[in-house]
């Protein structure tokens, strides 16, 4: 069964290049269904991680790989939904400079947690 501290990502592609080398890497949790290898340019892909219960909740990261101006870089898009009030998202890059990323605001304290990135060219989000 389903706990409310699950989490739903919504992944927006704005950049001019794909998203590759899709992996999760959860650490509470599971995966329902897949987490797509490729997110085109100009798409949107959803994925959920359902926890098992409060107090594990649905932790982790999604990683994806970009090759932007002949640079590549790899993106986290990080999470974390437990019992503590504290839901986080961020989004982490060695490279941030190469592109801009936006996080739609959320409750830290909504469960499940729904959040949603874009990322897309420097200076154009």
């Amino acid at each position: 069964m389903e706990s409310t501290f699950s989490t739903t990502l919504l992944i927006t592609n704005r950049l001019h290049v794909s998203l590759t080398d899709g992996h999760a890497e959860i650490q509470t949790g599971h995966t329902l269904g897949f987490i797509p290898e490729v997110i085109h340019n100009g798409t949107t892909v959803k994925m959920r991680v359902i926890s098992r219960d409060a107090k594990h909740g649905s932790s982790g990261r999604v990683v994806y790989k970009a090759k932007i101006h002949n640079d590549e870089t790899t993106i986290w898009f990080d999470f974390k939904c437990d019992d503590k009030l504290k839901n986080t998202a961020r989004i982490v890059s060695p490279h941030p400079d190469l592109f801009d990323a936006k996080i739609t605001p959320f409750s830290e304290s909504d469960h499940p947690l729904y959040v949603e990135y874009v990322v897309g060219p420097a200076g154009l989000i």
